[in-house]
């Protein structure tokens, strides 16, 4: 039973070794230059560049994949874009909020939505 649940936990790190590489790589090659949107429309290319470089974008893609996956591995998602705030503070502060939405609680959200369906059919 302890060697199938060894294989089973290693079987899960290659799965989602390679589920970071797909995901990396499909963020990495989509269109549009995040450096370009961080600096804003009326950045200078040198103001660009400057962005690029703090970001670590002009490094070799395996490089920055390694970089990421570390910084990942250790709990530092980067800050959001648009509150400034660490990622990981965002993402656990609305964790909270999960449970609620448990599938415990579907029957009654089930049987809120019915009762109110029904009231507001007509006859």
């Amino acid at each position: 039973m302890t060697a199938f649940i060894v294989r089973r936990i290693l079987a899960s790190v290659v799965v989602l070794f390679g589920v970071s590489i797909v995901v990396f790589l499909t963020l990495k090659f989509i269109p549009g230059d995040a450096a370009y949107v961080l600096a804003g429309p009326n950045a200078t290319a040198q103001e660009i560049e400057l962005v690029r470089q703090s970001l670590g974008l002009d490094q070799p893609v395996p490089v920055q994949y390694i970089t990421w996956l570390g910084r990942a591995l250790r709990g530092d998602l980067g800050r959001s874009i648009e509150l400034h705030e660490p990622v990981l503070a965002l993402v656990l502060s609305r964790y909270a909020v999960s449970p609620e939405c448990s599938p415990e609680r579907w029957p009654r959200y089930a049987y809120i939505q019915w009762s109110i369906a029904s009231s507001c059919s007509s006859p």
